[in-house]
């Protein structure tokens, strides 16, 4: 069964989180069956160990690490093929992947302009 775990920077703050809790709720109320977990990389539970082993434990066989990052910057570039090797170490069998930053996305890029232009009122 495939799974996403949603990989976000993290924050001391704990009110930080609740935009990335909002959209694995639309995830799942989209796809009920799918496993969808936040990891975070510091400062916020759960990191990405954590999350893979929920995931797993609900019947994960494959995980897509999607950054919740608007650009390939040094974390996706050099912590991401690290920690999805950790998940696979931590799993055996596990298939992982890692999917391009969100904000590589032209629907992303998209919808941000549509946002930044709803402000000019």
């Amino acid at each position: 069964m495939r799974a996403i775990l949603l990989l976000a920077h993290g924050s001391r703050d704990p009110a930080w989180k609740a935009p990335f809790e909002r959209l694995r709720d639309k995830i799942v109320a989209r796809a009920p069956a799918m496993p969808v977990e936040n990891a975070y990389l510091e400062h916020t539970a759960p990191d990405v160990i954590e999350a893979s082993r929920r995931l797993v434990t609900r019947g994960a066989t494959a995980i897509e690490i999607v950054p919740l990052f608007l650009g390939p910057g040094g974390h996706v570039r050099s912590d991401l093929p690290r920690l999805a090797d950790a998940i696979r170490s931590a799993h055996g069998s596990i298939e992982v992947t890692i999917a391009t930053p969100i904000g590589e996305a032209d629907s992303v890029i998209e919808a941000i302009a549509d946002y930044c232009l709803e402000r000019r009122g």
